[in-house]
């Protein structure tokens, strides 16, 4: 009896991991089956400025919940196929941990690749040069010369670091556009030093040389990496300090406590969130819901990551509080409201359910009819920065805006959801994608002279422009199926504590879902196609106590 007591205990215990295995597997299928339908049911008419007449979601009929049980079907044989391949002991593991990196000298291995990289990216800097200069970056641009009011809506510390080039560029006597390009060209060799330490992070870890090589080889022969690099606006650096903390956050899974023995480690621990917070407005979020990730997932380290980040947090505080307060930095108050601003939008638009009064406040915001006229499902810029738009008393009344918002959602709940979907729709759906916001590579007119030169063509007569407008490359709602892939394989074989790394990439994701003022725009989440080959191997990935070192 006892015997037939464990066999049944050993039976039981080994049944329940394999069924909640199903449910993972049965609610990831779901999400993707979903976010299919969903993404099939709207009809988008190219552009983001388009009419909600010809933006909108089709009507859902009984025959779609057949559609849904197909889908789920399907993605559940794929997911099942995709662990298959992904577990601990496929040749695909095997693969990936035979034959790995061994340089002697972390140094110089790391230079030739720096090397590399800079080299295969020359042609592509040189055809851009002296980088590109967006609406975003002008306005950063005019601040910095002193055109423009200093404030936090395009961040301050962005504005200073290219204010620090255009100085140092007066300091040389270089031209405007000499100056801009010591900006671009200083944040590409720090763009190249971040995929340097990046596959200097898997060499040690003992990934497969050829898969570093690989991995390398995407970021070489990916121009959307240049066409970033020397672009002049914040997405770059920012999206480079959220990978920073992604490498940092897996040393941390690594060592555990034994990472914060150096002063070091804490310094850089503490220095990257706080640059993370500082170069884009959403970069809080992110450190807030990484930091909760570490507490939970190592509650050993508790007492160190609250020790450290409060440090970090009592700085932004006091630097986002009374400093920009008292010096009029702070950020316009319609730049957090995209989103119930197009919820409201097409609650009028559509003739939804919304009392006299509430009516009555919303019209001095915008007049109602501007709101019908100018509500376009993808895009909240063309209420925002309609000419009767009143930002004062939206920024006066902010609380009752939000509280008419809050009242009025109950009622119009399909409304809000429709707006929801329609002006976050290529952030989720899958194989979507705009050229808003997308691969930039131009330079806007501007009064400083600063005018494109193709040094490239005009040295050895070589043209690489026609390429690059060609040039294509993943929309953002694929990058995050990608996102969610990993986190499944992640939570499928019990690697628990490996999902810290990606939470700065869901919480990127997560902030642009709620703030967002358009449905399209790559360099937003850009962070998720810097982070693509991570996302795969992590699965894959030996984070335990065992160290390895292919370098002396």
């Amino acid at each position: 009896m006892r015997l037939k007591g464990i066999l049944h205990r050993k039976k039981t215990g080994n049944i329940i991991p394999e069924n909640n295995r199903k449910i993972l597997t049965i609610s990831f299928s779901a999400l993707f089956a979903l976010l299919t339908m969903l993404g099939k049911k709207i009809v988008f008419a190219g552009t983001v400025w388009k009419h909600y007449n010809s933006t909108f979601i089709e009507k859902f009929v009984y025959f779609d919940i057949a559609t849904f049980a197909c889908l789920l079907v399907i993605f559940y044989i794929a997911l099942t196929g995709i662990t298959l391949l992904f577990r601990e002991k496929s040749r695909i593991h095997s693969l990936f941990t035979n034959d790995t990196v061994f340089f002697k000298n972390r140094i110089v291995f790391g230079s030739i690749i720096f090397g590399i990289i800079i080299l295969c990216w020359l042609p592509y800097i040189l055809t851009l040069y002296p980088g590109c200069l967006l609406p975003d970056s002008l306005r950063s641009l005019n601040q910095a010369m002193g055109s423009e009011h200093l404030n936090n809506h395009h961040p301050i510390l962005f504005t200073l670091i290219v204010k620090f080039f255009l100085n140092l560029g007066n300091v040389l006597h270089l031209s405007m556009s000499e100056s801009i390009f010591l900006f671009s060209f200083s944040q590409t060799l720090f763009f190249a030093f971040t995929i340097t330490c990046f596959i200097i992070w898997l060499a040690k870890l003992g990934v497969n040389k050829y898969l570093c090589y690989l991995i390398l080889a995407y970021f070489l022969f990916s121009p959307v990496f240049v066409f970033y690099a020397v672009q002049v606006q914040k997405d770059t650096l920012f999206s480079l300090m959220c990978f920073h903390i992604m490498l940092i956050l897996g040393n941390i899974i690594k060592m555990k406590e034994s990472y914060f023995d150096s002063k070091i480690n804490i310094l850089k621990f503490i220095l990257v969130s706080l640059l993370i917070v500082f170069f884009r407005n959403n970069g809080i979020y992110v450190v807030v819901i990484f930091l909760a990730g570490l507490c939970i997932i190592l509650p050993k380290l508790r007492k160190r990551i609250l020790l450290f980040s409060s440090v970090s947090i009592a700085v932004i505080l006091i630097i986002t509080g009374p400093v920009y307060k008292n010096n009029g930095l702070k950020e316009p108050a319609v730049e957090s409201y995209g989103l119930p601003l197009q919820q409201i939008g097409r609650t009028i638009a559509y003739n939804g359910k919304i009392g006299t009064d509430d009516l009555e406040f919303i019209n001095q915001i915008l007049p109602l009819e501007d709101f019908k006229t100018h509500y376009k499902p993808c895009l909240v810029d063309a209420i925002k920065w309609n000419g009767n738009f009143n930002r004062k008393f939206l920024h006066d009344n902010q609380g009752k805006f939000l509280l008419v918002w809050a009242k009025n959602a109950p009622q119009n709940i399909d409304l809000y959801t429709g707006a929801f979907l329609l002006n976050t729709f290529g952030f989720w759906a899958f194989g979507e994608k705009n050229s808003y916001g997308y691969l930039d590579t131009y330079i806007i007119d501007n009064k400083y002279g600063i005018e494109r030169t193709n040094l490239l063509k005009k040295w050895i007569g070589i043209d690489l422009e026609n390429w690059i407008s060609k040039y294509d490359y993943i929309g953002s709602g694929t990058l995050f199926w990608m996102l969610l892939l990993s986190l499944y394989l992640l939570l499928y074989h019990k690697n628990y504590k490996k999902t810290v790394v990606l939470l700065p990439c869901f919480a990127v994701w997560l902030s642009i879902m709620v703030a967002t003022p358009v449905a399209f725009s790559l360099r937003y989440v850009f962070i998720l196609a810097l982070s693509l080959p991570l996302l795969f191997i992590l699965p894959l990935l030996s984070l335990n106590d065992k160290k390895h070192n292919n370098f002396k």
